[in-house]
């Protein structure tokens, strides 16, 4: 089997650059490329994960319903596996985060009224 292209989609950066992911198969594999800094160094590309996950709003191409062609690739599939774990962590950090700023938050209280009851 050989290399097949399935869809590509254009996404606005946070600086508003413009980028290009697209979706291949290669041997029944679902392959991913972007065209922003992180894409081809290999690196983590928000761009992508976030059309993985769904994400719309930063959709600059209006074939959003292509999505559906990457789906069926998807499931099963060694990305999503990673994808999940990924989605999961980013979950439980979020929450430790909350959590932490409401601990430095009760901590800068407690110790500003501290100081205020000794003065």
């Amino acid at each position: 089997m050989r290399s097949k292209h399935l869809c590509q989609f254009v996404v606005l950066g946070s600086k508003g650059d413009e980028y290009r992911i697209r979706f291949d198969l290669d041997n029944g594999v679902l392959f991913t490329t972007c065209t922003c800094q992180a894409g081809p160094n290999g690196s983590y590309c928000k761009h992508r994960v976030s059309l993985l996950t769904g994400g719309v709003s930063d959709l600059a191409s209006k074939n959003s319903h292509e999505l559906a062609l990457i789906l069926p690739h998807l499931a099963g599939s060694r990305l999503k596996v990673a994808l999940d774990e990924f989605t999961e962590a980013a979950e439980i950090h979020d929450t430790a985060k909350r959590r932490l700023d409401k601990a430095k938050k009760k901590l800068t209280d407690a110790m500003f009224n501290n100081r205020v009851a000794d003065g």
